[in-house]
């Protein structure tokens, strides 16, 4: 019931969208000062295609929380509703570049010396845009029928959250420097040490397909790269090493395309070394192995830049799972 009802009120924010669209289609919107006693209690107000990509971008990042949410214990809860989730996702994105492109042949026209300094970002827009349409596509193939494929739903909606945050990224960064407040209890998204641990534990139980309490994680850092490590606490549990095996497997793939979505799913953030490691997935060799008790990742490089990626992802791998293993 709450996450139909987190629905509907987005859904509502979704209409609302749509309806201020007609009021920031143009690129500035001019307003008169407002005097109260004699005093201007107001100031113009510069509205353009940004603010407005960002109001869509923030959009279709609140369905697709909303949709991976909605991906639980291995089925999805209402297909009808994620359905309609995804379909917000989808007229956001497409929104997004629509906008987009509408500013840009704009600028083309007016201010090619501005185009021109900023092609390196628009090449990034195009890139990230690119991505988005492949996943929106698979997320779209992978939803129909009355059963839905749960891995292939959570995959493409991980990987969508993935973009979309490294898309707001820049939208976060922010000046503590007068912030008085104890940062060390504060993980990243907001939430306190004890409530972010405990969300690792969930969604990682949820996107590893395992138990984390009856399961242990080793990061291990190595002079040519590190190893990530799962086992089954009790040598018994043939169940849970099978399953560690299964997922080891499929992430030493995904890790190989360049594909890092599992890892967000988990912790809800970029992870350090991330962007390093995607851009450099062909000097970066992964190696599957078996143990006794699960299985391994061995991941190699000789290439200076991404050796230091691949130890700053271990090092937070490290400390968001709390494993205790040593960081140098």
């Amino acid at each position: 019931m709450m996450k139909n009802t987190k629905l509907i009120l987005f859904i509502l924010l979704a209409a609302i969208l749509l309806s201020e669209s007609a009021v920031f289609a143009q690129d500035k919107m001019d307003m008169k000062p407002m005097a109260k006693d004699g005093m201007n209690m107001a100031k113009p107000k510069t509205v353009g295609p940004h603010s407005l990509v960002l109001a869509h971008q923030h959009n279709a990042l609140a369905f697709t929380m909303i949709l991976l949410d909605m991906t639980t214990s291995g089925k999805i809860e209402d297909v009808s509703l994620a359905r309609t989730a995804f379909a917000e996702i989808k007229r956001s994105i497409e929104k997004m570049d629509e906008i987009r492109r509408m500013h840009m042949d704009t600028m083309g026209k007016t201010d090619a010396a501005s185009m021109a300094k900023m092609k390196p970002m628009i090449d990034q827009m195009e890139t990230d845009s690119a991505a988005l349409k492949g996943h929106i596509q698979a997320l779209e193939a992978a939803l129909q029928g009355g059963s839905p494929n749960v891995q292939d739903v959570e995959a493409h909606v991980a990987a969508i959250l993935l973009r979309l945050e490294k898309m707001n990224a820049p939208e976060k960064k922010m000046d503590m420097s007068e912030n008085k407040m104890d940062m060390s209890e504060i993980k990243p998204g907001g939430t306190s040490k004890m409530d972010h641990n405990a969300m690792v534990m969930m969604n990682g139980e949820k996107a590893m397909g395992f138990s984390q309490t009856a399961t242990n994680h080793h990061f291990l850092i190595a002079k040519d790269g590190g190893v990530i490590q799962v086992e089954a606490n009790d040598i018994k549990d043939i169940s849970n090493r099978d399953k560690i095996r299964a997922h080891l497997t499929e992430i030493t793939k995904q890790f190989k395309s360049g594909n890092f979505a599992t890892p967000f799913a988990v912790h809800r953030v970029v992870a350090a070394g991330v962007p390093e490691m995607e851009k450099s997935k062909d000097k970066i060799m992964y190696m599957y192995e078996e143990t006794e008790k699960g299985a391994r990742v061995r991941i190699m490089t000789n290439d200076p830049q991404a050796l230091e990626a691949i130890h700053a992802f271990l090092k937070f791998q490290i400390e968001d799972h709390q494993t205790g293993d040593p960081t140098n």
